[in-house]
């Protein structure tokens, strides 16, 4: 694929996420502190939080991508609630590292993971901040991005998230973080990833239900 065809690709994606986000008479694009107790979100609030504050990311691509991935998410009932609110908390943080690293960036599709994550353990090693499950699990809101801008099948990819799957089983109230919702296969071995990526994809063929694995 030529270099303008993926980037004309990108921009068509971005644009459904603009899209997405003007659902509920445009809140989610037109506001960056998302009230928890609004009827259309959570209906109250939790930990005795009240808002979700996006506003100290000051790139505006990445910033909405983030509000894609958390109202994605909520709407679809693929994180819990109390999740969200956390990984909201974690935003103080993260908003200093991205706007010190990433300021330019057009796109979480565009970065190394691996790199990315590195690079923000060390930040919040020389910062001294303390690292809770939802700080852990902000790399893979890189994972979920990388994921919508790539429209390959489901099961030719080396992450398969439920939402994606037909049959794909989770709780209810939605999963308790960012990785309880995929199978990763990426940290298997080439040898054999493709053997129990079949393995997996016979499985939900005959709509056993997806599993959370960890490999």
């Amino acid at each position: 694929m030529k270099i303008q065809e993926i980037r004309s690709n990108q921009q068509n994606k971005y644009g459904e996420i603009i899209e997405y986000l003007k659902q509920d008479n445009e809140y989610w694009i037109n506001n960056d502190k998302w009230d928890l107790t609004e009827k259309f979100f959570v209906g109250k609030k939790i930990y005795a939080v009240r808002y979700i504050d996006f506003d100290k990311f000051k790139n505006q691509y990445i910033k909405n991508e983030i509000k894609y991935y958390i109202t994605y998410n909520f709407k679809n009932n693929l994180l819990k609630n109390t999740y969200i609110v956390k990984l909201g908390n974690t935003f103080k943080h993260f908003s200093v590292f991205i706007n010190k690293y990433y300021k330019f960036l057009e796109t979480f599709n565009s970065i190394d993971k691996e790199s990315f994550s590195l690079k923000f353990n060390n930040y919040l090693l020389i910062n001294n901040v303390m690292t809770s499950q939802e700080m852990k699990g902000l790399p893979s809101i890189l994972d979920f991005i990388k994921d919508f801008y790539d429209d390959r099948e489901e099961t030719e990819k080396d992450i398969w998230y439920s939402k994606n799957i037909n049959g794909a089983k989770i709780p209810a109230s939605g999963a308790n973080n960012g990785v309880n919702n995929q199978l990763n296969f990426s940290t298997i071995p080439i040898y054999y990833r493709e053997t129990i990526k079949k393995y997996f994809k016979t499985i939900i063929t005959k709509k056993v239900g997806i599993i959370v694995v960890r490999f």
